[in-house]
């Protein structure tokens, strides 16, 4: 057997803000803006030495990075049963070797409510979800060819979803909701070979379809229950 040493020190601070203002227009209508913005730094050790202590692979780093986001969105009451949501966000991501990262993203969620304990809805989703900066090594392929691996790049989704919600009474609710998921790329977990550290990695293309049934029963008393079957 060959004995070897992976050694990892890994440090971050992040300091972020995040702030939301919303105004009534009026006739029904809400609009809503907003951002959230975080910034990092810190410093990698990785260190690789084999049985004879020759050193492998490694990487001393100081690491900045971050990331921001804006957004605005306006809700719309067409009717007393037609409810209209469209927004807009542009997210700003910055890591190490990934270099600068960026999207416009648009939302549409449409509503229909027969009856006030009823409501039907279809939305769309562009989404944008930023890796870590903190888990900022990029050595998923050290224990492998001794190089650096790529760095790990947001992930970007297309987000479909349809649903129904209905009340029973004033404490059992319950909803059903069908979606479907684009991603590329998708952003996972993997081992370095060999080893317990663990490191993000993209995979190329992703497609989840999913139900979800959920009931939520509060009824007036000490106990409530929730049950919740997806597939």
């Amino acid at each position: 057997t060959d004995r070897y040493t992976v050694r990892e020190n890994r440090t971050a601070t992040t300091v972020g803000v995040k702030a939301d203002y919303a105004v009534a227009l009026g006739h029904g209508a809400t609009f809503q803006t907003g951002l959230d913005a975080s910034i990092v730094a810190g410093r990698e050790d990785f260190d690789t030495r084999d049985s004879l202590n020759v050193a492998g692979p490694v990487a001393h780093a100081a690491v900045h990075g971050g990331d921001v986001g804006v957004y605005a969105q306006n809700v719309t009451h067409l009717s007393p049963r037609w409810t209209v949501r469209l927004g807009l966000r542009l997210d700003h991501h910055i890591a190490p070797l990934a270099g600068d990262q960026h999207q416009l993203s648009p939302r549409i969620r449409l509503a229909y409510s027969p009856e006030p304990v009823t409501s039907f809805w279809g939305y769309y989703g562009r989404l944008f979800i930023p890796s870590n900066v903190e888990d900022f090594h990029v050595l998923a392929s050290a224990a492998q060819g001794g190089t650096v691996g790529l760095p790990t790049v947001p992930e970007r989704d297309n987000y479909f979803e349809t649903g129904v919600a209905h009340k029973f009474g004033a404490s059992i609710a319950t909803k059903f909701v069908g979606y479907y998921r684009q991603n590329g790329p998708a952003v996972d977990d993997n081992p370095l070979p060999g080893t317990a550290l663990t490191t993000t990695v993209n995979i190329a293309h992703v497609h989840v379809a999913g139900l979800e049934a959920v009931v939520d029963i509060q009824p007036l008393g000490p106990l409530s229950g929730y049950l919740n079957i997806a597939l």
